[in-house]
């Protein structure tokens, strides 16, 4: 919401990274992909695919570590600098999104 919005404090991320998805209409698509994402974890019909999409997501944001690792790592790797430590909540959601899709297929299977 806070992309659609125009206030999200990842912009600058970006800006300094990807500096094409830091401006529209690509930051607001980036947030409505957000948006459709956290509706279909909550739609459990749909749950597998966004927790999939939420993956590939994540996956995709962490590729700035690679792309600026300056941004992410100061003075050098392993000190995370504090968008280093916004990534790095991505490990988290990576692995709560693989336990949504294993717990849909355990429950598919019974």
């Amino acid at each position: 919401m806070l992309k659609l919005a125009g206030v999200s404090p990842a912009v600058e991320l970006l800006r300094h990274s990807i500096p094409f998805l830091a401006v529209p209409p690509y930051i607001e698509l980036l947030g409505l992909a957000e948006i459709v994402i956290a509706v279909g974890l909550v739609i459990e019909r749909l749950a597998n695919q966004a927790a999939t999409l939420m993956i590939l997501h994540l996956f995709c944001t962490l590729s700035i570590a690679i792309i600026s690792p300056t941004l992410i790592f100061a003075p050098a790797f392993p000190v995370l600098t504090m968008d280093g430590e916004f990534l790095a909540k991505n490990f988290v959601l990576i692995t709560a999104g693989l336990v949504v899709m294993s717990h849909r297929e355990s429950t598919t299977r019974l």
